[in-house]
C-alpha cells in the first residue's frame, strides 16, 4: 500500500517541482539518470548495483543499520534490542522499504539569493545541476559513510553504532556535514531529516516529548514543535497501553556541543513525504496519524517526523556545519540480574562566561546549571513501594532542591523517591545541578545509588 502511495506522491511531486525549478522527483529510481552522468561525476563516487550489494549493513547484536549503495537511504532496526524487553527483538524502527527511500534527507542551499532544495542521493543532471552518484563505504572507524555532491556542495552522511561504554548503546549516531567545494559561497544551508517511523509491524508511533520537569507531551496529531519546546529527547511506542517496541530520538553532539534542531514536525507520512522541505500542519483540523481513516485524504495510520536544522553558511572551498542525532533503543545490556534498569538523558553542553569565572549554557543563561532525567524501569515481578534515588557528586557540584542549591554527601545525601513502581513500569526522576569552575581541567563524576526504601528510611 505504501509503495502505491509512494508512486502517486512521486507523480505529484514531479508536477509541483517542475513548476518551481526544484527536483522533479523525490523517490524515483535514478538508475537511468545515473547512466547519463559524465565520467567525472561517476569518478566522484558511482557505485553500480550490478557489482556491489544493494546495501552495506552493520550489526552489534543489539541494533542493525543498513545504508543503500544506490541512494544513501538508511534503515534502522533491532537485533536483541532492549535486553529487558523481549518483545522488541528483530523489529523495524523505521519503515523497511526495498528502495530505502521512504525516509530521506533534504538540504536547502542558498547561494547568492538563489534558494534550491536537494534530496540526498538524487540526480539533478536533467536540470543542468552537476550531481555525483552516491559513494557508500565502511570507514576505518566502523561507520557507514555516504558521500554525495550537488551544485558544488559535498554532503556526507555518517552512521555509527554507539559503544558499550556509552549510555546511548543500542542507538545509531546519524550525522550530516556540508563542505563547499565550489568557488561560490553558500550563504546558508539547512537540512530536513525525514524519518518514517515503523515499530515492528506497526507503521506509526505514539510520540512522547520529554519535558524538563520529567513530564511528557503526547503527540498523536500533526504538529510542529520548536527544538526548545522539549528537553533533549522524544520517543515513540507502538501501543499506548502495552508497548512492545519503543524508539528513542536524542539530540546529538558535535565537538562537545549539543545539536538542537530548529524544529521537529510530527505528521502523517504521506503529508511529509509529498513535500521536499516545508510542511505546515493544519491548525484547525490536524490529521490524527494513529487512526485509520484519520481524514478523508488519509486512509491509513502512518506517521513520520522531520527534524529541521540550520547548518550555517559555508565559504568557498571550506567545511561548513555538522548536525547530528541519535536514534534507536536503550540496550540495557548491563542490566543483568538487577531489579531496576537505569537510563538517563541530560541537557546540552555548557561554556565559560567571558572571564571564565562561571559556566553558562549554549543560550548564555542558567549560569552553571544543567539537568539529568533518570529513567527507572522495574524489571522484576514485584512492586516496589518506595525507591529512593540518591546522587553523590564530586566537589564543586551542587543540586537544586526546589528552593536552593545544596550539597550531597554520603552522610547527608540528596535524594528523590518514587512510590509504587510496578513491574514493567518506567518512571522518571529529574535532578538539577550547578557546577563551579575548577583550576585544573578534569573529569567530574557523580555516583547514583538506588535504595529499596519500602521498609527502611
Amino acid at each position: 500500500m505504501k509503495n502505491l502511495k509512494k508512486r502517486i506522491i512521486t507523480a505529484l511531486l514531479a508536477l509541483s517541482l517542475l513548476a518551481t525549478a526544484l527536483p522533479v522527483t523525490a523517490f524515483a529510481n535514478e538508475a537511468e539518470e545515473q547512466q547519463g552522468n559524465t565520467s567525472a561525476q561517476q569518478t566522484a563516487g558511482n557505485i553500480s548495483s550490478r557489482t556491489t550489494p544493494e546495501y552495506i549493513e552493520m550489526d552489534d547484536g543489539y541494533i542493525s543499520v543498513k545504508v543503500s549503495v544506490e541512494n544513501g537511504g538508511f534503515y534502522v532496526g533491532t537485533a536483541e534490542g532492549d535486553v529487558i524487553t523481549k518483545s522488541d527483538n528483530n523489529k523495524d524502527l523505521v519503515y523497511a522499504d526495498s528502495e530505502f527511500d521512504t525516509s530521506f534527507t533534504t538540504f536547502r542551499v542558498n547561494k547568492g539569493g538563489k534558494v534550491t532544495d536537494y534530496i540526498f542521493g538524487r540526480s539533478y543532471a536533467h536540470l543542468g545541476v552537476e550531481t555525483s552518484a552516491v559513494n557508500v563505504y565502511m570507514s576505518a572507524d566502523n561507520a557507514i559513510v555516504a558521500e554525495w555532491q550537488v551544485d558544488g556542495i559535498l554532503f556526507k552522511q555518517t552512521i555509527a553504532l554507539m559503544g558499550a561504554d556509552t549510555y546511548q548503546h543500542g542507538m545509531a549516531y546519524i550525522s550530516y556535514t556540508a563542505t563547499n567545494v565550489s568557488g561560490q559561497a553558500a550563504d546558508s544551508i539547512e537540512a530536513r531529516v525525514l524519518v518514517d517511523t515503523a515499530l515492528g509491524h506497526t507503521d506509526y508511533g505514539y510520540y512522547m516529548l520529554g519535558q524538563n520537569d520529567g513530564s511528557y507531551i503526547a503527540v498523536e496529531e500533526e504538529k510542529t514543535f520548536a527544538g526548545s519546546d522539549y528537553s533533549n529527547y522524544f520517543f515513540a511506542y507502538d501501543n499506548k497501553t502495552n508497548p512492545n517496541v519503543t524508539a528513542y530520538t536524542l539530540n546529538g553532539t558535535v565537538g562537545g556541543e549539543a545539536i538542537v534542531p530548529q524544529k521537529v514536525t510530527f505528521a502523517h507520512w504521506m503529508d511529509l513525504a509529498s513535500t521536499v522541505f516545508d510542511y505546515t500542519p493544519s491548525q484547525t483540523a490536524p490529521v490524527n496519524f494513529t487512526e485509520v481513516y484519520g481524514s478523508i485524504d488519509h486512509l491509513t495510520a502512518d506517521s513520520a517526523f522531520a527534524l529541521y536544522y540550520d547548518m550555517g553558511g559555508a565559504a568557498a572551498q571550506s567545511v561548513g556545519g555538522t548536525v547530528s542525532f541519535y536514534y534507536g533503543v536503550y540496550s540495557n545490556y548491563s542490566a543483568g540480574s538487577s531489579d531496576i534498569a537505569v537510563n538517563f538523558t541530560s541537557s546540552g553542553s555548557m561554556f565559560f562566561n567571558e572571564d571564565e569565572s562561571a559556566y553558562r549554557d549554549q543560550n548564555g543563561s542558567n549560569v552553571g546549571n544543567f539537568s539529568s532525567t533518570i529513567k527507572l524501569t522495574n524489571i522484576t515481578d514485584t512492586t516496589f513501594g518506595n525507591v529512593s534515588v540518591a546522587i553523590y557528586p564530586e566537589d564543586a557540584i551542587s543540586l537544586y532542591n526546589g528552593f536552593s542549591f545544596v550539597t550531597s554527601t554520603v552522610t547527608d545525601p540528596y535524594f528523590q523517591t518514587v512510590t509504587e513502581l510496578k513491574p514493567g513500569e518506567t518512571r522518571d526522576v529529574r535532578f538539577d545541578f550547578q557546577l563551579d569552575p575548577t583550576l585544573a581541567t578534569s573529569y567530574r563524576r557523580m555516583k547514583l545509588v538506588l535504595f529499596n526504601a519500602s521498609q527502611a528510611s
